[in-house]
């Protein structure tokens, strides 16, 4: 961690993206974490990572967050007919799971290598490349579901994701998310420049 901190300030001394910079310095514990990732080193990172995504998570890491999320869901939403919103959709692998529950399904991601792998799946109504607050801020009672897979840990503030879900709701709706879990503080960001949040501050925003 020493060099790599040593690393990054040579890199912001030479002109480096002092934004991107200091979010990984912040999680190494070198500057204060911000509240959210910057949008470059979101959509950077899974615009150069998108042509391996699913072989990487699938096949290496055995990913299964889409069948865990889908089967808890499944618990409280009617089957079919439903509007449904994919936020960080990423190459469709969580909306392929929804699809049969849709009568919409619509997919927003920040990476736009991640939306053209997710629109060959041909299962997505409508594709929308924007940050997921700035899409929510337009939405107004107009999906019965959203759903969040490994979304939520490139966000620290969850406040106004979870305002900007209960309006893009219609009444009776649900959110369905992961996050990676804090035993600690309501948020932290960790050195893997992923987020964590606790139970308890997830329940104070519901």
């Amino acid at each position: 961690p020493e060099e790599a901190i040593d690393a990054y300030r040579q890199a912001l001394a030479k002109g480096a993206d002092a934004e991107v910079i200091q979010y990984a310095l912040a999680s190494l514990g070198a500057e204060p974490a911000p509240v959210t990732a910057p949008k470059k080193f979101v959509s950077e990172l899974f615009d150069q990572c998108a042509d391996r995504f699913e072989e990487l998570l699938v096949g290496k890491l055995k990913y299964r967050a889409p069948d865990l999320l889908f089967d808890l869901v499944g618990r409280f939403v009617p089957f079919g007919n439903l509007d449904i919103l994919d936020l960080g959709c990423g190459t469709g692998l969580v909306g392929a799971r929804f699809r049969s529950f849709a009568r919409t399904l619509t997919g927003v991601d920040l990476s736009s290598n991640m939306l053209r792998t997710a629109r060959r799946r041909q299962i997505y109504d409508n594709l929308i490349c924007s940050e997921l607050v700035e899409f929510l801020q337009k939405q107004t009672k107009c999906f019965d579901l959203a759903v969040a897979a490994d979304v939520l840990i490139y966000i620290g503030d969850l406040s106004s994701v979870f305002h900007g879900v209960r309006g893009a709701l219609r009444d009776g709706g649900v959110f369905g998310f992961s996050v990676e879990a804090s035993e600690e503080q309501e948020f932290v960001l960790r050195d893997t420049c992923r987020y964590a949040h606790s139970v308890a501050y997830l329940r104070k925003l519901t």
